[in-house]
């Protein structure tokens, strides 16, 4: 049968009549229509609505004041509505800060609101350009009169130029030549670490042939300055607030993974915080230290906990039950007539260590007990 399509109106062949489009892409097309009509035609009232909203924007609200007080609580500002942020409004926001991560921590929704509008350029362009991990630009200090330069790389300029201006070199050389006669320029943008350490090194030998006297103490290739957050200072000081030593290393993981790192300073926190420090024991468990160790402890649950390492040489060297002696054994309080009245309930062994599985435990240790209790089972392997 020929049929027409119902889109492009072109005839083919239909051996069934169940067929109305006559490719993929017709059928598709049909499809978008379908869903685009759907919901104009879908019919509601228009009181439905009107509650709809009305419901919607009073859940909303409470929604916003639960957080709003929750944010005042933390010292936050308060939520803005939807639609708040326009572009007039971002780019006001903008303006109140320098650099791009500034913006981010203190008004992260204009931010985002920034690169939804699509005015992310126009907002930053008054901003400073910083590098990072990856990033590094190159700058140069020269003192042209006396023939003297410095080259270097940083992901910060103005901060590192403020920190080499405080340092111990230049400040010597502003006192004998004058802060005038230091000129500083950043030669190049922010270029990956790999590119700009090469270019610095280029830069420096280029200088040198020209016969220029470089300040440069070490070789190019250094990623330049880097901010050192805990200091030994501010490691002592979170110290103060405890009385053991595995409270402080619980309480403040990043000052103790920064503290491991000088072993001068552990000492001293050592002798600061003397309780809850554990020293190492012996890294080969022999027996008599094993001995000497498990006298320390009463039971063994205290052993395991206080000191696992020799309790499982112990344990590995088969002479627990020895070195337990002293410590009080566990006694069932079940009898044997118990446990051969719980046996008879059963036929097979499986049933009986699935049902009742800490009395089969119990059995299964005592070789004379099991067998006398399992004799009317049936056999192994038996169905």
């Amino acid at each position: 049968m020929n049929i027409k399509c119902l889109i492009c109106g072109k005839d083919f062949l239909n051996y069934r009549n169940i067929k109305k489009f006559c490719s993929k892409d017709c059928f598709l097309k049909n499809q978008k229509i379908y869903n685009k009509n759907y919901f104009k035609n879908y019919i509601v009232k228009a009181e439905t609505l009107i509650r709809i909203k009305e419901y919607n924007d009073k859940y909303n609200k409470k929604k916003r004041d639960l957080t709003n007080e929750a944010r005042k609580s933390k010292g936050l500002p308060d939520l803005k509505p939807k639609g708040y942020w326009t572009k007039t409004r971002v780019l006001e926001d903008a303006l109140n800060y320098k650099t791009k991560s500034e913006w981010v921590n203190a008004s992260s929704a204009a931010h985002n609101a920034a690169n939804k509008l699509g005015i992310f350029e126009e907002a930053t362009k008054h901003m400073l350009v910083l590098g990072n991990s990856h990033k590094r630009c190159i700058y140069s200090i020269k003192l042209p009169k006396q023939n003297l330069a410095y080259i270097g790389l940083t992901f910060n300029f103005k901060r590192r130029m403020r920190n080499h201006m405080e340092s111990k070199r230049f400040s010597e050389l502003i006192k004998l030549y004058g802060r005038k006669s230091i000129k500083v320029e950043q030669l190049t943008k922010y270029l990956d670490v790999d590119e700009a350490i090469k270019t610095e090194i280029i830069l420096i030998d280029k200088m040198r042939e020209i016969g220029w006297q470089m300040l440069n103490l070490k070789s190019g290739g250094g990623l330049g300055y880097k901010d050192t957050f805990w200091t030994e200072e501010k490691i002592l000081e979170t110290t103060k607030s405890y009385n053991k030593y595995n409270d402080w290393r619980l309480g403040n993981k990043h000052a103790y993974d920064a503290a491991i790192k000088n072993k001068k300073l552990m000492e001293r926190i050592y002798t600061l915080l003397p309780e809850g420090y554990k020293i190492k024991g012996p890294t080969r468990w022999t027996k008599q230290e094993i001995f000497k160790e498990a006298l320390k402890y009463k039971t063994k649950k205290e052993w395991y906990e206080k000191s696992s390492a020799s309790c499982a040489a112990a344990k590995n060297l088969g002479i627990f039950k020895e070195a337990s002696q002293h410590m009080p054994q566990f006694k069932s309080k079940l009898s044997e007539e118990q446990i051969a009245n719980d046996a008879l309930k059963y036929k097979r062994r499986i049933d009986w260590c699935r049902f009742s599985p800490t009395i089969y435990r119990y059995t299964v240790k005592k070789k004379d007990l099991y067998e006398r209790v399992t004799a009317h089972m049936l056999p192994k392997r038996s169905r």
